[in-house]
């Protein structure tokens, strides 16, 4: 349903049974997947709290969350990107960036090389996206400051760009948290460290029967390669539990 957001998934003998709805309507399932953030998924949203193991409990209290990203959307004319990459990595760059960390490294992307669809036509869409710290927190001001200091480096490392990026709208760790529920707007998920990546990551199914994980929260780990992987994975691993059955309100 669309403009609803899950706030129950109900349970009957450790088993899900449906999936309540803010709106009030209760979707009847005997297999839930949940894509959003786990942790506070499975903290929040179960009808009971003593549903999960102690040592399902303890892994999942210790796994630890991605950093997230600052980005920056532009408009740009068609001529300003002849000659660029679709993504391009910035280093080596003198980055007085007024933060509280020290990036060195940051990207420019402009999807519409590859998806012309992306923009107006005669127009590209380019962001200037910088890497932040798991839970670093940046304020409209910090924002502006990030903005002007990445389109400097943007426009002495191509010339090209200068007079012609546009900016439409910016986005932090804050706002991306907002946009997808994820804690600190973490962009992977789970940190993709060697032991939280592939099989070290959360498994597809939990312990409570019916209910499956899928996205960049479960194996094999956050991307888009790893995050379609994982809906493959859990698409198969219903039909062979043969646990799908059609949802029904009631």
């Amino acid at each position: 349903m669309r403009r609803a957001r899950a706030v129950k998934i109900h349970t009957a003998m450790g088993e899900v049974r449906g999936v309540e709805t803010n709106k009030g309507d209760l979707f009847k399932s005997n297999c839930v997947v949940m894509a959003s953030s786990v942790r506070p998924g499975l903290r929040l949203l179960l009808d009971r709290a003593d549903l999960l193991p102690v040592r399902f409990s303890r892994r999942l209290d210790a796994m630890e969350t991605s950093g997230s990203y600052y980005i920056s959307y532009y408009s740009i004319p068609e001529d300003a990107a002849r000659g660029l990459h679709p993504n391009i990595e910035v280093t080596g760059m003198n980055m007085s960036l007024p933060l509280a960390f020290s990036p060195d490294t940051f990207y420019m992307l402009i999807p519409s090389l590859i998806d012309p669809s992306s923009a107006p036509p005669g127009r590209h869409c380019l962001c200037l996206s910088l890497p932040c710290p798991a839970g670093y927190a940046m304020d409209r001001h910090g924002r502006n400051s990030c903005r002007i200091s990445l389109e400097q480096i943007a426009v002495e490392k191509f010339p090209a760009l200068r007079g012609k990026m546009t900016h439409l709208f910016d986005l932090g760790p804050g706002q991306l948290e907002t946009i997808s529920g994820n804690p600190g707007g973490a962009a992977y998920g789970w940190v993709q460290s060697p032991e939280q990546s592939g099989i070290r990551r959360l498994g597809i199914k939990t312990p409570i029967t019916g209910l499956y994980l899928a996205g960049q929260w479960t194996m094999p780990g956050g991307g888009i390669a790893g995050v379609i992987t994982s809906g493959r994975l859990c698409a198969q691993a219903i039909l062979k539990d043969k646990a799908f059955v059609s949802v029904e309100p009631c």
